[in-house]
């Protein structure tokens, strides 16, 4: 019986990308070119970022001009948007050493930080991939209001996933009614959060 080689070397090639900047700006219903006129940033220089194509940094380590300005005005901070996980995806043939919690989050878009172009909602994945009961004490550790958009966001009490302007008039009616930027932040700040505890427990 002939045994196959299965040793032969697998190469795959993924394109990266920021999927929370992609998702900041496409929850404000902008394409990139509208964007980058109301950061004010170059479009060419906003979809590099985008596109994990350079640096956030300049050499000397410091935020550059335009990735604080973009995040400023997605409403968070550039390590919000940057973080080590992406920071080392920033230089393509670079090697570096990950921890399980952040394979998970590249390879399956949970994080919402990294996925193939092709990734559909990866807010919502984090959502899904995590056991209902485990959801319902992370959101039981959060923000009252934070806690409501998600559910609303994400159908988590009815299955009716909502978009940020649906949740805003729901919440409206119940007299928790705020913008539809307000509520990108909360669901921002809500799916941070519920990271972190993620990040937390073994």
């Amino acid at each position: 019986m002939r045994v196959r080689d299965m040793t032969k070397e697998l190469r795959i090639t993924l394109r990266a990308r920021n999927n929370r900047l992609i998702a900041a700006r496409e929850s404000l219903g902008l394409g990139a070119r509208e964007a980058a006129a109301r950061v004010p940033v170059s479009y060419p220089v906003l979809l590099k970022l985008e596109g994990l194509k350079i640096s956030p940094l300049d050499n000397k380590g410091v935020w550059r001009g335009s990735a604080v300005r973009v995040a400023a005005y997605y409403g968070s901070s550039p390590e919000y948007f940057w973080p080590e996980v992406v920071m080392a995806l920033v230089e393509p043939e670079k090697t570096v050493e990950i921890d399980a919690m952040d394979v998970a989050v590249l390879s399956s878009g949970a994080g919402s930080l990294l996925a193939l172009p092709d990734s559909s909602d990866p807010e919502a994945d984090l959502i899904r991939a995590i056991d209902s009961r485990r959801l319902h004490d992370l959101l039981t550790t959060l923000p009252e209001r934070e806690a409501q958009v998600l559910s609303l966001r994400f159908g988590l009490e009815d299955g009716v996933e909502r978009t940020l302007d649906e949740v805003g008039a729901v919440m409206g009616a119940s007299g928790m009614g705020a913008s539809r930027e307000r509520m990108r932040q909360l669901q921002a700040s809500g799916l941070a959060k519920i990271r972190t505890q993620i990040k937390k427990t073994p």
